[in-house]
């Protein structure tokens, strides 16, 4: 199996998906590695600092591009519409070029899955259909915005939550690699889901559009993957390409 590393990153405020150019900051990040047997987690935060600072963001992000560079797939649950951007916001215009290669030629089952059906299943979702240990228990992502700011015991736990998801990333992942490419995840009802997750980003433009007459006010994937074309290099190039290969 190849080398894999799974990210995940914490926000100082709530994130939606209308205001896509203005970032909620960023409290903490961990990533979960694996290669040749081995799991090593990384975890960085700017000192307990309400927000991390763009110095310790393109640290980290020069550690996943190192990575990538040294044959990694990089790997993360929504990294397309949220985690990069995030990053990518938050980072000059050296550290967006890298942001955008290692996410293009990444992994993101949720984005795959958006690809086929319209939208995309959560973590935890995932990881009951997959088989593996999901989220932490007694935290989710809007309590981890609170609880950062109140006091080092419950940054400890927002810590603990956010390596948790980076685990549970990884593992979800590489039961993907092993089933030959096919996710399984439950439904908001229960059901058993299943599809494709095994392209990359960029590949997963392949797929079909999917009818999402039914939904009252559907994603597009352009508005999904749009901030990658704000810095103009040969990685928005690549993405227009594939965009107008798509809508063709």
């Amino acid at each position: 199996m190849n080398k894999l590393i799974a990210f995940d990153i914490e926000t100082a405020h709530e994130a939606g998906y209308k205001n896509w150019n203005e970032s909620p900051g960023i409290t903490c990040i961990s990533a979960s590695l694996f290669s040749a047997g081995q799991h090593t987690v990384l975890t960085a935060h700017s000192n307990y600092q309400p927000v991390m600072t763009q110095k310790d963001i393109h640290h980290f992000v020069d550690s996943l591009h190192d990575r990538y560079r040294d044959g990694y797939d990089v790997v993360a649950i929504n990294m397309t519409g949220f985690d990069s951007r995030v990053l990518f916001l938050e980072s000059d215009r050296e550290h967006r070029r890298k942001i955008q290669e290692f996410t293009l030629f990444g992994y993101d089952p949720y984005w795959t899955v958006f690809c086929q059906r319209g939208y995309g299943p959560g973590l935890q979702a995932m990881a009951d259909g997959m088989g593996v240990e999901g989220k932490l228990d007694g935290m989710n992502g809007l309590e981890a915005i609170t609880a950062w700011q109140e006091n080092r015991e419950r940054q400890q736990l927002v810590l603990h939550y956010v390596e948790q998801d980076a685990r549970a990333t990884l593992d979800v992942f590489r039961a993907i690699r092993k089933s030959g490419g096919s996710i399984y995840w439950t439904s908001k009802r229960g059901n058993q889901m299943g599809c494709h997750a095994g392209r990359n980003v960029i590949d997963s433009l392949g797929y079909p559009k999917p009818n999402t007459s039914w939904m009252t006010n559907p994603r597009t994937r352009e508005s999904t993957i749009g901030w990658m074309l704000e810095e103009s290099n040969e990685f928005s190039e690549l993405l227009t390409q594939e965009l107008e290969k798509t809508n063709g």
